[in-house]
């Protein structure tokens, strides 16, 4: 989607998918800035959220800014904020990262217990078989070829 800081011409290009009031706060708080300098875009953003609690863009653009200049809690409070007024659509997209992720992570965790497992129970079979095997003295590790291969 579109980002407050992502143009230098027209860093807000969200009025036509927010509602009226939105667009219209939104609109006197226009301000270019290059996409180099999330920084200067992070106080107008927290000025549109501050307008506008509710606008999930714009709590997920602050977040995006605020990640970008490092600002880690500010970015994870404002994540967390966008997350409440995504809209229904975005919502559901949300929910279905968070299964997909979760599932994904249980997979993964499932399938290294199980190589795990099996791998220790192969290595201790192999070194039984080490411990208990017959040696021959008389084998000195050379492959000797018949045939035409020599």
């Amino acid at each position: 989607g579109a980002r407050f800081f992502g143009h230098r011409d027209a860093p807000v290009e969200l009025l036509d998918e927010v509602a009226d009031h939105t667009a219209e706060a939104l609109g006197r708080l226009r301000v270019p800035t290059p996409p180099d300098e999330p920084a200067a875009a992070l106080p107008h953003l927290q000025r549109a959220v501050e307008q506008d609690s509710t606008f999930g863009r714009a709590w997920t653009s602050l977040a995006e800014a605020a990640s970008a200049t490092g600002d880690v809690a500010l970015a994870q409070r404002a994540a967390a904020a966008g997350l409440r007024w995504l809209d229904p659509t975005s919502r559901g997209w949300a929910r279905y990262w968070r299964i997909y992720v979760v599932v994904q992570v249980l997979l993964a965790v499932f399938t290294i217990i199980w190589f795990t497992a099996g791998g220790l129970r192969d290595l201790r079979a192999l070194f039984r078989r080490l411990d208990s095997a017959a040696r021959d003295a008389r084998d000195d590790g050379v492959v000797h070829h018949s045939g035409e291969d020599a």
